[in-house]
């Protein structure tokens, strides 16, 4: 049956019921080999440089998604996170005002403090006067020659500032070089003018501040400028001021320079007293008066700028609850021995007993104590 349906022209292609296949006749076939059809890629059939791949398995997969990148951030590994805040205080005796000055600092938790009138002389450590808890490195300018006055600033331990000799004048005023992210260096003075009629330090500071101005660097002045007759809307003097000449050349001193007073609020005799000045006041956020420690209220100012921190430098500390005891007592009973045996016991005076003593005691607790590293981060109140 299938020999004559294949024998058969008449049948072009019939179905097998079993498998369901086309078969096509002889004759089909042979018509489908005169059928032609234009073929617009023929030039392309001797190409040496093709593959045959007519027996090739198409490819149907997916490409894989390549991952979003990850948005590049600033390195901030030196720099704090928040705005620097400043606090302007005039302290009238910090050694008699110890407590009440570390009170206000640790409620305010200023960046930068300025100080006035700290009355501190050579013989105060600063340790003594500025507790090293606190978190701040103090610069210092006493007054030597006579009683009261003396200027400082306490920068944070963690901000790289560094004292501007170069500036110092004959006037009672300090600068310290602060470095700023991402812009230029910061200059932050503390000024003290011991009376109002004082014409020499109006000069002396002046020319601080010429030299100062000429540093291309944003400029910070901060303290007790003693000019309480200055109208700061108008910027001249008041109609009561007794010295208008004097108060004419330092708002001299303020155009000259391009700086601008920021605190325009009275707290002591509806006076003016504690100023701060910047040559840049868009960075300057906002100023507050809070109750300072003396007769003059304090300033708190809120900037803008952010500063370069100091990587914190591991340190070995001494941990005395694993001190080793017997290793102690059996050094120091050695020291006992030696010093009766040459007989310095009792050749040495007391004094220099004692400095013996004093001396091999600690450099014993340098031998037998535990040490460990400190590279965790200090928190000093922010």
């Amino acid at each position: 049956m299938y020999d004559r349906l294949e024998n058969d022209s008449r049948m072009g292609n019939w179905t097998c019921l079993t498998c369901n296949n086309i078969n096509i006749t002889s004759a089909s076939l042979a018509s489908l080999d005169s059928f032609e059809t234009p073929n617009s890629f023929n030039h392309l059939q001797n190409s040496s440089d093709l593959q045959d791949t007519s027996h090739s398995i198409p490819v149907t997969s997916t490409p894989k998604q390549k991952p979003n990148p990850k948005p590049k951030t600033k390195n901030t590994k030196n720099k704090i996170k928040r705005s620097l805040k400043v606090l302007v205080i005039n302290c009238r005796s910090i050694v008699d005002k110890k407590q009440d000055y570390e009170n206000m600092v640790t409620s305010t938790n200023p960046d930068i403090i300025i100080g006035t009138e700290s009355r501190l002389k050579p013989k105060h450590f600063d340790n003594e006067v500025f507790d090293p808890n606190l978190g701040y490195t103090p610069f210092r300018r006493d007054r030597v020659d006579r009683a009261g006055g003396g200027v400082f600033i306490a920068v944070r331990h963690n901000i790289i500032a560094h004292e501007a000799t170069g500036l110092r004048t004959n006037c009672e005023a300090i600068w310290v070089k602060v470095n700023i992210s991402g812009s230029k260096l910061l200059l932050i003075c503390s000024y003290y003018k011991p009376n109002k009629t004082d014409s020499n330090s109006h000069a002396e500071f002046k020319l601080s501040c010429e030299m100062a101005s000429k540093t291309n660097t944003i400029l910070w002045f901060g303290g007790d400028f003693n000019m309480p007759k200055i109208d700061w809307t108008n910027m001249t003097p008041t109609p009561d001021c007794k010295s208008p000449t004097l108060y004419q050349e330092f708002i001299n001193i303020i155009y000259e320079n391009n700086i601008t007073q920021m605190n325009h609020l009275q707290f002591r005799e509806n006076n003016i007293l504690d100023l701060f000045f910047t040559s840049n006041p868009t960075l300057v956020n906002r100023t507050s008066i809070i109750p300072g420690i003396s007769d003059h209220d304090g300033i708190l100012i809120n900037t803008n700028i952010t500063a370069h921190k100091r990587p914190q430098v591991p340190r070995q500390i001494p941990l005395y609850n694993r001190t080793d005891l017997d290793g102690l007592k059996t050094h120091m009973a050695d020291f006992h021995t030696e010093l009766s045996r040459s007989g310095k016991l009792t050749e040495l005076s007391v004094s220099a007993i004692w400095d013996t003593f004093h001396y091999t005691i600690y450099s014993s607790l340098e031998i037998h104590p535990h040490k460990d590293s400190l590279t965790q981060k200090i928190n000093h109140h922010g």
